[in-house]
């Protein structure tokens, strides 16, 4: 799988590493739509901190419907 974005890379299909400024974590594709909900929800509950949310929801739904396919 391909590089999607700074912020997101995998790892032979079966990781995923998200990278932003102050933290990166490592995750099983599996849980590609708990970390989406998870963002989604970051994002709901802090609202004043959206921009800091949308560039990785982006990515991990673009991530999600490449997957999906």
């Amino acid at each position: 799988m391909a590089h999607h974005d700074r912020r997101i890379k995998t790892a032979h299909d079966r990781a995923i590493t998200l990278n932003d400024e102050q933290w990166t974590g490592t995750y099983p594709v599996a849980e590609l739509s708990r970390r989406l909900a998870f963002h989604r929800g970051q994002r709901a509950k802090f609202v004043k901190a959206k921009v800091t949310y949308d560039p990785t929801i982006a990515a991990l739904g673009k991530l999600s419907s490449e997957i999906c396919q």
